[in-house]
């Protein structure tokens, strides 16, 4: 709904048009000596058939539009206004354009109310006197920085409103462009802001009017008019007697200030009549002269800045884009490097977890061992580098899942073992009682941080013993927060070198790489992940030599629904376990990597499963549509068909009763991988390297909730 208020940022020049109006009329439009304004209407003839009917649009804010279903507007008011003065009874009608334009060509319909003078228009309409000076302005959205002037308008969408002056005005003068037709100014500028066009052309007092009322503080106008043209009541051709009473009545509003207090009360700029053109030609010699003088230094001025900013701005996109780019061709490439080297360490590793599990002898026991901890100390620095890429790009996030905090430490410890009881050092764990059977957060993060400090720990001590302590502390608001110390009797950190200790591809000593090897990065990472997780990483000297890493990190608590479990309840699940169907179907291994393939199918051999191979994602699809398998094994980047598609070409297929556990074994490392699997449907989810205790658990629990038996072997 329009109101009467100020338009606040209206060019004080507009004043200066309204004073020209002023002094025309003044000049042209004086009644004659003598005669009542009243009698030269009447005598004009201009409304023998009852009431004068002037009509217009009823969408055309601030000039004239229905409020409520009555016509408001600067017009309405200026017609009511001449009514008065010339004695006149009238009717302002307000409807549809097409609607008012049937009416001036059958007569229903005497005047329109204001209407923008082009040249097509001046050969269907006389039109009065000009009352108002209309310039068009462009009206864009402000994060556009694509268009300032009209000589940016070429090939570009302008929204216009439909059968108006500006819509003549595109097809005629920029060829290049398409005009984008709106019922209405609002409908314009809101079609503006969402997009679907790259300006708008509008008069400036309506596009500021329309603007601010719809709260549309992103659109703003920009550059210098694009076109400039007179407004004022039009008649059909042949009523000029009807154009020189409106003249008349504009001349005696303008005479006696009415039509300065419409304009203010409209537009907020007081348009006040002078008494003569000598009185206006001294306001143009003492204050226009040099206000243009000064507007002239000004724009100089600001064009030199406006160019500046623009090419700096320019500039500066310009360097943000290639950084940008920069960053996401670091990412593939990691990403990239990141699977082609797991694939292959994948070959590796569990080539070694079969033979190992083997009936070997020693010494190729011992030599498969070496190899084993080499190709894991490589995935190791493949995943700190990952972790750190992701970091370093704001791309680290934690995710979510329910997991037992006892559990991942043992897994940690049992990781760690190997390494402590080839250096003859004493592995020690002091768990607190009271540490929660579930947690909720990222176990992902806590293994990598409380692996990084043993590790640490385990590498810098050459005897002694390496101890993780543990406490969880309840805070009340359903979180748990776990404090913990890891203690060595190694080498400990010099004071000099404490400040830096926790600075990426830093070690204590620049000697330690050669040394000890490593990365530098375990510590970085560990304190990023747990400041993520609202906690904190900190060095103390041990009372007597080594070092102690002290760290905090806070879990939501899950309330154990399930209970302390009896013995007998335990008893009867493993009972229901095996009583299950001894039978179950093949696994299908979808792999387009040869010795992956192996690898995953001599495991599945040893625990005692049959399998099947599909090298890509369409066969797996048809195999799934032949045969009935007990869960798929799913590689994620593969020729021909992704795991992710054929994941969801499956879950198609499927019936309410049939369900095919998918579990993905893929080499991408990042958390997108793993919620990218989940999302296509895929019920867990594995990294390369295969883990063979992994992917049994794995397994098993997709053969346990299908009825099958547990897989046997080791």
């Amino acid at each position: 709904m329009m109101t009467r208020r100020p338009i606040p940022h209206v060019r004080p020049a507009l004043a200066v048009v309204a004073v020209v109006c002023v002094v025309a009329a003044h000049l042209q439009a004086a009644p004659p000596p003598g005669v009542p304004p009243s009698s030269a209407t009447m005598d004009g003839q201009i409304a023998p058939h009852g009431p004068l009917v002037i009509g217009g649009g009823d969408g055309f804010e601030p000039f004239h539009y229905l409020d409520d279903g009555q016509p408001a507007g600067f017009d309405v008011d200026l017609v009511r206004a001449i009514a008065r003065v010339m004695d006149l009874e009238v009717e302002v009608r307000l409807d549809y354009w097409e609607d008012v334009r049937a009416g001036l060509d059958d007569g229903s319909i005497d005047a329109h109310i204001g209407m923008t003078h082009s040249p097509d228009r001046a050969d269907r309409f006389r039109f009065s006197t000009p009352y108002l000076t209309q310039q068009y302005k462009i009206f864009i959205v402000e994060s556009n920085h694509a268009i300032h002037e009209r000589d940016d308008l070429p090939g570009k969408r302008i929204i216009v409103q439909k059968d108006g002056v500006m819509e003549e005005y595109v097809a005629k003068r920029l060829p290049t462009a398409t005009a984008v037709p709106a019922a209405s100014a609002a409908e314009a500028l809101r079609m503006l802001a969402l997009g679907e066009g790259d300006c708008c052309l509008m008069t400036e007092f309506r596009g500021l009017t329309v603007a601010r009322d719809l709260g549309l503080d992103q659109i703003v106008r920009v550059g210098r008019p694009v076109y400039q043209t007179t407004y004022g009541f039009a008649v059909p051709a042949g009523g000029e007697d009807l154009v020189l009473a409106l003249n008349q009545g504009l001349a005696l509003l303008k005479q006696s200030g009415e039509y300065a207090r419409i304009y203010e009360d409209w537009f907020g700029v007081l348009a006040a009549p002078r008494p003569s053109p000598r009185d206006y030609l001294r306001v143009l010699g003492w204050i226009v002269g040099p206000l243009l003088a000064a507007f002239l230094v000004a724009a100089l001025w600001t064009w030199s800045l406006r160019s500046q900013v623009i090419r700096q701005t320019a500039e500066l996109r310009l360097a943000r884009d290639q950084a940008q780019a920069a960053s996401r061709a670091k990412s593939r490439f990691l990403a990239t490097i990141s699977h082609e080297i797991r694939t292959p360490l994948n070959g590796v590793l569990g080539m070694v977890q079969l033979l190992l599990a083997g009936d070997g002898d020693p010494a190729q026991s011992e030599q498969l061992t070496t190899v084993q901890r080499s190709a894991l100390r490589l995935q190791d620095i493949i995943n700190d580098m990952l972790e750190f890429s992701r970091i370093d790009a704001g791309q680290r996030t934690l995710e979510t899942v329910e997991f037992s905090p006892r559990a991942l430490i043992d897994e940690v410890l049992a990781t760690v073992a190997p390494e402590a009881s080839a250096r003859g050092i004493s592995l020690q764990a002091e768990i607190d009682d009271e540490l929660p059977r579930l947690v909720r957060g990222d176990p992902t993060a806590v293994r990598q941080v409380l692996l990084g400090l043993l590790d640490n720990g385990v590498k810098f001590t050459h005897a002694g013993s390496v101890t993780l302590e543990l406490a969880a502390r309840p805070t009340g608001d359903r979180t748990v927060r776990l404090e913990g110390v890891v203690v060595d009797t190694g080498i400990g950190v010099p004071e000099a070198e404490r400040g830096r200790l926790f600075d990426a591809f830093e070690q204590a000593d620049s000697s330690s790489t050669r040394r000890y090897g490593g990365t530098g990065l375990g510590l970085a990472i560990g304190m990023h992940l747990v400041r993520l997780m609202d906690g904190d990483l900190a060095y103390e000297p041990g009372e007597a030599g080594g070092s102690r890493f002290r760290f905090a990190m806070s879990l939501d608590a899950v309330a154990d629904s399930e209970g302390e479990r009896s013995g007998a309840e335990v008893a009867q699940e493993v009972s229901d376990v095996e009583a299950a169907d001894q039978t179950h179907a093949p696994v299908l291994v979808v792999e387009d990597n040869p010795t992956n393939q192996r690898v995953v199918c001599l495991l599945l051999k040893k625990w005692g499963l049959t399998s099947e191979v599909a090298e890509n994602g369409r066969e797996a699809v048809a195999a799934v549509g032949r045969r009935d398998f007990s869960a798929v094994i799913m590689d994620c980047q593969m020729p021909v068909m992704d795991g992710l598609e054929a994941t969801e070409r499956i879950r198609a297929l499927e019936t309410d009763d049939v369900h095919v556990p998918i579990i993905a074994l893929t080499a991408g490392a990042d958390l997108s991988t793993r919620e990218n699997c989940l999302a296509a449907g895929m019920d867990d989810y594995l990294k390369k390297p295969v883990h063979a205790p992994s992917l049994r658990q794995a397994l098993m629990r997709c053969l346990e909730a299908r009825g099958a038996r547990e897989p046997v072997g080791v």
